[in-house]
Formats: structure tokens, C-alpha cells, sequence
């Protein structure tokens, strides 16, 4: 699907939905036809999913308007990470170390995840896996993720196969429900602070008026 405006005979933008299922549309309209891309847009926030283990974690992280992701991993600096060791005096050492392992290899990912949050301006971050390294994970996290990142947690652990494919359906049902409160969010806030306005007809002159010609063609990227 793509998404294409123009004013007079030159494209000005054009914009792959990959996936989106709308019917073709051609209009000419003094101000273009944006409710399916702001749609689309909307739908496909840029959002970062984290499968951890103990060792470290898969990434994949979905840029603003794409629904594949691009897929990367951590692996922390520390590779001890069995409690498993004989009894006696050196047990409780051999217990400690392994947990210090955990933590180093959680906090490398932590590192790694605020850089990506804030290079695609995500503020949806979806962390499953092993209970121990989510843990640690969140003592890591810098404070602003806290305060600006919505966190929720997914069902699921680290596998060879990668995160995104057997998460994906908890990826899209967290999805709709952090932009659903958002957006609830947003209109309590404006209902707030700025009541509706009085809904005068427009004058002569307004923008509905003016002979500017816009068209916006939204069509399926198939054979006609």
C-alpha cells in the first residue's frame, strides 16, 4: 500500500504502508486527505521488544510507521551465571557471583535499550523472559524511562528463533492498548485545558474557499 500528495502535477510525499488494508482512493480536496496515514501511523508507533535471559537479550525494535522489526542482541559481559557449585564454606560465594553476573549482563542491556529508545523516539518498551533478568533490568533502566516510556511486561522467554515471531500477537494487543490510553490520555488533557471552541460557519475567504488544488491518492502498491 502506499500513500502519495501532490499539489498540482508535482508529488510533494509519498508513504509505504506495508500491510495496510485500505481501499484505493484518489481525491482532490483543498487540504489533503490524511485520516489513513495518521491512521496507519497511530497503529504502528515505534515500540522496542526485549526477550531476556541470563546471559543477555534479543532486541527487536519497530521504527515509527514500519511493521517489521529490525533485530539485534546483547550479550553481557559476564559469563558466569550457574549458581550450580559443591556445598560447604565456598557455596555462598559461588551463589553471589553468579548473581553479580546477572546484574552486569542486565544492565548492559539496560544501556543498550535507552540508546535505542531514544534514537527511534520509542515510548513503548515490551520486555519478557527469564523473572530474574527482567528484575534486574528494571533497577538499571535511567529514571526518564520510567517517567516517559510505557513498560509492559510480555509472556514468553529467549529461544533460538528469536523474540518477534512467537511474541507478536501480545506485541500488537500491548500495542493497541498503550496507544488506546494515550490517546485517552491526551483528550482528558484537552478537554481540560482547552474547552471546545464555538463552531462559527467559515466566511467568506476561509481556507474552504480558496482554489488551492491538493490531491491525495491512496492506492494498493499491486498491478492495477
Amino acid at each position: 500500500m502506499l500513500a502519495g500528495f501532490a499539489v498540482g502535477t508535482e508529488v510533494t510525499l509519498t508513504v509505504a504502508l506495508p500491510g495496510a488494508e485500505v481501499p484505493d482512493l484518489a481525491q482532490c480536496s483543498a487540504l489533503p486527505h490524511l485520516r489513513p496515514l495518521l491512521a496507519w501511523e497511530q497503529e504502528h508507533p515505534a515500540r522496542v521488544l526485549a526477550v531476556l535471559d541470563r546471559t543477555g537479550a534479543d532486541l527487536s525494535v519497530y521504527a515509527a510507521g514500519s511493521a517489521e522489526p529490525l533485530a539485534t542482541a546483547v550479550t553481557g559481559p559476564d559469563d558466569e551465571i550457574e549458581r550450580n557449585a559443591p556445598g560447604g564454606w565456598s557455596q555462598g560465594r559461588y551463589q553471589h557471583r553468579a548473581e553479580d553476573s546477572w546484574e552486569h549482563n542486565a544492565a548492559a542491556v539496560a544501556e543498550v535499550l535507552a540508546r535505542l529508545l531514544r534514537r527511534y523516539d520509542a515510548h513503548m518498551l515490551l520486555p519478557a523472559g527469564d523473572v530474574r533478568a527482567m528484575q534486574y533490568l528494571q533497577e538499571h533502566l535511567p529514571t526518564w524511562i520510567h517517567a516517559d516510556v510505557a513498560v509492559r511486561r510480555l509472556r514468553g522467554g529467549r529461544s533460538e528463533d528469536g523474540p518477534a515471531g512467537r511474541l507478536a500477537e501480545q506485541v500488537t494487543v500491548q500495542t493497541h492498548w498503550i496507544v488506546a490510553e494515550q490517546i485517552e490520555g491526551l483528550l482528558a488533557a484537552s478537554a481540560y485545558c482547552c474547552p471546545p471552541a464555538r463552531q462559527d460557519k467559515p466566511g467568506p475567504g476561509s481556507v474552504l474557499d480558496r482554489p488551492t488544488s491538493r490531491w491525495t491518492q491512496i492506492r494498493s502498491s499491486g498491478p492495477a
